[in-house]
C-alpha cells in the first residue's frame, strides 16, 4: 500500500473527487480535459442543486506560484462557485491562498484525509435539548470579506462552464458504453 506522502498529483485528484462524492458532490470527475472549455480542473464536483466545486491539486510550490498567473484564477472569472486548493500537509500556508480561495490539505500516513486549513467547514454540534445533531459552517483562516464571500448565496453564471464539462463527460461516457453508475476507482472501499 502507498503512503500518503508517496501520492501523485493523479492520484490526490482522484482521491479528492471520491471524497467530494460523500460530501454531496455526487458528480464529481478528476483530471478532466476539454477542448470546449480553456480552464482544466484537475477535480470538479457538481452538486444536485448545482452548486459546483473546482479544486486544483499542487504537490510542489513552484506549480502553485505558476497556478496564480492563469487567467481564470482572478476573481470573478473560472469555473467553480467554491474554489479550493488541494496540498499535501504543509506545503503552503493560509496567508498565501488567494481572496476567495479555500486550502485544504492531503494528511494521514496510510490512509489519507482532507484536512480543512482554510475556508468552509462544516462542523457537527450536538444540543443536549433534542436527539439528533445538526451541522453548522465554520469558517476557518478567513478575515471578514471572505467570510462573506463563502456566506454568499451560490449565483446562477450566464455560462457555466462547470456543466459544459459535466454534460461532454457524461456524452463520451455513452458513446463508449460506460455505465456511470459503477464509477470505480481504487479509493472506493478505503
Amino acid at each position: 500500500m502507498k503512503l500518503v506522502n508517496e501520492m501523485t498529483h493523479d492520484e490526490i485528484a482522484d482521491f479528492v473527487a471520491l471524497r467530494l462524492r460523500k460530501m454531496n458532490y455526487p458528480l464529481s470527475f478528476s483530471n478532466i480535459t476539454s477542448a470546449n472549455v480553456g480552464e482544466q480542473p484537475d477535480v470538479l464536483g457538481v452538486s444536485l442543486c448545482g452548486e459546483s466545486l473546482l479544486a486544483e491539486v499542487k504537490v510542489s510550490r513552484s506549480d502553485f506560484l505558476a497556478d496564480k498567473k492563469k487567467p481564470w484564477r482572478q476573481p470573478g472569472s473560472g469555473m467553480g462557485d467554491f474554489r479550493v486548493y488541494v496540498t499535501p500537509k504543509g506545503l503552503l500556508k493560509p496567508s498565501e491562498i488567494p481572496y476567495g480561495w479555500m486550502l485544504w490539505e492531503i494528511h494521514g500516513k496510510n490512509k489519507p484525509v482532507i484536512k480543512i486549513i482554510k475556508g468552509k467547514k462544516m462542523t457537527r454540534e450536538s444540543n443536549p435539548n433534542v436527539p439528533w445533531t445538526i451541522l453548522l459552517p465554520e469558517y476557518l483562516n478567513c478575515d471578514l470579506a471572505e467570510y462573506l464571500h463563502f456566506r454568499q448565496d451560490v449565483i446562477t453564471k450566464h455560462c457555466r462552464s462547470e456543466l459544459i464539462i459535466t454534460v461532454e463527460i457524461m456524452r463520451r461516457a455513452l458513446e463508449k458504453g460506460i455505465e456511470l453508475n459503477h464509477f470505480a476507482n481504487k479509493y472506493q472501499h478505503a
